[in-house]
């Protein structure tokens, strides 16, 4: 068998590393604040007028308590298992059995802060949030080297190289630092608008494969452990762009509010830096049998062919409105309903061009991919009921997956569907102190990805069984001034 390492090098261009940066922008969060989070978003942008109306509807913010800062951290447990059934070997079947694989454990916590401090010259209110709008995180270990990759004469001077073990990562963080201004245009109806710098940090690792075949078809014939190598990619990045919120909230009538909001975001350049390296098998036995062949003395080689470079890519977060509607039932009862619009298919196409990246001495310079998104409606209802001196809040939500089964991947953890059950409550503990609570659990029903008869390692799913959820718990601490 003959090979040539320039060919391989320009088969492989096309196969690395975006397919990991296109999920890069999905997972949007519950919402901000603990009273927000504890009615399940639900006519949040209609009543809310703490801090977090900076987030949930700048509006709101011209009939906020002035002169007050709030605190609060969020501690996220994500679960999420996935059993492959791709085919490939590594992943599954009978030189690498894999029943259901659980991601790394893992914490997650989300910080918040917000202050108010009333009407400044014209503006009824004014306020500041930092909060973050977009997280996730999974970390998976999925792939390992079918057996016979590795076949040596003299096992004790040759040590395979160790694949690394978390080999399917993601970690999406997005931080928005925003300004909120509202003004009271008339009598029960006011609008607001909220903007700031956001400040992106993205990090995505993931197997990929060539197929020597498609080099030499003689490689068809070999041994099946040897079909397909694989290729550790990764990418890290950061960036600062822009978003804004606005918001307007009326009373049309005594004991009834509505709220109507929204959030854009300008495109995010994510730059940082690219690798990826390719795992070359070791088999002496072929090698013998080729002789002088140099060509196959390095495919079989057990070598790690590293490269690292730099990327540059644009994309774009999700916008999306949202209408909210609140009733005082009694003085002691309050009940709100939400809708709110996602418009995910903004991660259609997504391109990224790298700089200094090469395999096999073959430079990669650019790639460009369809993520096929879908845009996502989500329903809530919310009550908040006041005990003495406290407030009891409930709230749920649901809302449908917005990536498709074409393009689903374990590096996301959104299997489906969500409803969310949401609990909190508020206690003032000091004089102007006030403590809050909040509790959250997003369930998500398992999910099949089916392969199709065409599947192969250059699709852009991964078939198996999903399943995930989520348990939060927010504390925060309000004083007034």
């Amino acid at each position: 068998m003959r090979c040539s390492s320039n060919l391989l090098g320009r088969t492989m261009i096309v196969l690395l590393l975006m397919p990991s940066l296109v999920l890069a922008s999905g997972f949007k969060l519950s919402g901000v604040g603990p009273v927000g989070l504890s009615i399940g978003g639900g006519g949040a942008n209609a009543f809310i007028t703490d801090w977090s109306s900076i987030y949930w509807n700048p509006a709101a913010l011209a009939y906020s308590r002035p002169h007050t800062a709030n605190i609060g951290l969020t501690n996220v447990l994500p679960f999420s298992e996935y059993q492959p059934q791709t085919g490939i070997l590594g992943y599954d079947g009978p030189y690498s059995m894999r029943e259901k694989v659980r991601t790394k454990y893992q914490e997650f916590l989300i910080p918040s802060l917000g202050f108010t401090f009333g009407s400044v010259g014209p503006l009824d209110g004014t306020g500041f949030a930092l909060f973050v709008p977009f997280g996730l995180g999974t970390s998976y270990d999925l792939y390992d080297p079918p057996i016979g990759y590795y076949l040596s004469y003299d096992p004790d001077s040759f040590a395979p190289p160790q694949f690394p073990k978390y080999d399917w990562e993601s970690s999406i963080q997005v931080v928005a630092a925003w300004v909120g201004v509202a003004k009271e245009v008339s009598n029960g109806l006011s609008i607001g608008l909220a903007a700031g710098p956001t400040f992106a940090s993205m990090k995505f690792r993931k197997v990929k494969f060539i197929d020597p075949a498609l080099i030499d078809t003689q490689a068809a014939r070999l041994p099946i452990q040897y079909r397909l190598f694989p290729i550790d990619t990764y990418i890290e990045g950061k960036s600062t762009s822009f978003g804004l919120g606005f918001g307007i909230r009326y009373e049309p009538v005594e004991k009834l509010t509505i709220g109507f909001s929204g959030h854009y975001y300008l495109p995010v350049e994510l730059n940082g830096d690219a690798a990826a390296a390719l795992y070359l098998p070791r088999n002496d036995t072929l090698v013998s049998m080729a002789g002088d062949d140099p060509n196959v003395a390095l495919m079989f080689s057990g070598q790690v062919m590293e490269s690292r470079g730099t990327f540059d890519a644009t994309f774009k977060l999700p916008y999306d409105i949202s209408l909210g509607l609140a009733y005082e039932v009694s003085p002691k009862l309050l009940i709100g309903l939400g809708a709110e619009y996602t418009f995910h298919s903004v991660f259609d196409i997504v391109e990224a061009e790298f700089e200094d990246l090469s395999i096999m001495e073959q430079p990669i310079e650019r790639d460009t991919i369809k993520a096929y998104w879908k845009n996502t409606l989500k329903l809530s209802a919310g009550a908040q009921w006041k005990l003495g001196g406290a407030h009891l809040r409930f709230g749920v939500y649901y809302e449908g997956s917005p990536i498709p089964d074409s393009t689903f991947t374990p590096l996301i953890p959104d299997t489906g569907d969500k409803l969310s059950f949401n609990i909190g409550s508020d206690l003032q503990i000091a004089r102007n102190l006030t403590l809050f609570a909040h509790y959250e659990y997003i369930y998500m029903p398992d999910k099949e990805v089916a392969r199709d008869a065409d599947y192969s390692y250059l699709s852009p799913n991964m078939p198996g069984k999903y399943a995930a959820n989520v348990n939060a718990v927010t504390l925060g601490l309000g004083y007034a001034f």
